[in-house]
């Protein structure tokens, strides 16, 4: 039986109620960067109560969070995704190694519907911040092996596989999308301080173009552009055990402007940033042309968070901030 409710209680639970809505409020206030760059209505604010994430794989609308399922990647351990009782959730907690050991969820999740996909994909520029904590030692210990903590983005476009992926004026089947990583601890064998922040133009006819995969250039060194600056360097004695902020920030371009991706740590701008001028689907290929990039601005981002086998990376929020919500996606 459940416990009736007097008024008295009734009147704690109203109020604890509104206590907890005005924290959800106070966290979602823009911080200085979403602010300077007229970003400040609060589009995505999440937590991680069960009624936020689709701990059961059913793909259908109403989810904040889904279990990454896009190409018919296998879902992951159960046992690898824990949401908390404080409404943080943790991923990687599971330590058995195979197809299904890397843990990871994202906005959006593919579809029976005609629109192929469910969930948020965010257009038109915004800043996207995270606040996570993680033990390095555990990623060390793992060895990385291709699986890390990390808050990255992809093109909904070419999730979903849309119409939309194809580059205007190619043959037919030849993509252009964008993959911006806003954090991903895969650095450290240089320089434990640091993450790296990882811009990808991806394009062309997969497995034809290039050998192994889409084509990529990105802005690592040796990624064929203009910019060598993923790694973002922490300040000294950064203890990644504690919560931090982790923020991307996303202008487009106009056609008097460039556009421009920042990257931050704890609101402070860090050293990489890459910038872009407006691309209209001139012809392949990215690099060097100061288009690089610019394909960011026609497409819609889905949110990812991902993390390895015994690498626990534990997320207590995610927000985005626009200066509105017209150009996003919402299936």
């Amino acid at each position: 039986m459940k416990p009736r409710c007097n008024s008295g209680n009734a009147a704690s639970m109203a109020a604890a109620s509104l206590l907890a809505a005005a924290a959800l409020l106070s966290a979602a206030d823009p911080p200085p960067p979403a602010v300077a760059a007229g970003y400040k209505l609060n589009t995505f604010s999440s937590q991680f109560g069960k009624a936020a994430v689709d701990l059961s794989s059913e793909e259908t609308p109403g989810f904040q969070w889904y279990p990454f399922h896009f190409f018919h990647q296998p879902l992951h351990d159960p046992a690898g995704l824990v949401v908390n009782a404080d409404g943080s959730v943790t991923l990687g907690a599971n330590t058995a190694p195979g197809p299904r050991s890397k843990i990871s969820i994202a906005t959006a999740a593919p579809s029976r519907g005609p629109s192929h996909w469910t969930g948020v994909a965010f257009g038109g520029g915004a800043y996207f911040e995270a606040v996570l904590k993680f033990d390095p030692r555990d990623v060390i210990k793992a060895a990385g092996k291709s699986q890390w903590p990390g808050f990255w983005s992809m093109a909904i476009e070419h999730l979903a596989e849309l119409d939309s992926e194809q580059w205007k004026g190619q043959a037919k089947g030849y993509s252009h999308f964008i993959e911006p990583d806003f954090f991903e601890y895969d650095v450290w064998k240089s320089d434990r301080e640091a993450y790296g922040g990882a811009m990808h133009d991806w394009y062309g006819v997969y497995k034809v173009t290039c050998p192994d995969r889409f084509c990529d250039v990105n802005n690592a060194g040796g990624g064929r552009t203009n910019f060598s600056n993923f790694v973002i360097r922490t300040p000294a004695g950064t203890d990644f055990t504690r919560y931090h902020k982790y923020g991307f920030l996303w202008v487009p371009a106009t056609d008097a402007s460039p556009g421009y991706a920042e990257y931050y740590f704890d609101d402070k701008k860090t050293n990489d940033k890459v910038t872009w001028t407006k691309f209209r689907n001139e012809a392949p290929v990215p690099g060097t042309a100061p288009w690089t990039f610019g394909v960011i601005d026609q497409q819609h981002l889905a949110l990812l968070l991902d993390s390895g086998p015994g690498q626990p990376m534990t997320v207590s929020s995610v927000n985005v901030w626009q200066a509105s919500p017209a150009g996003n996606l919402k299936q």
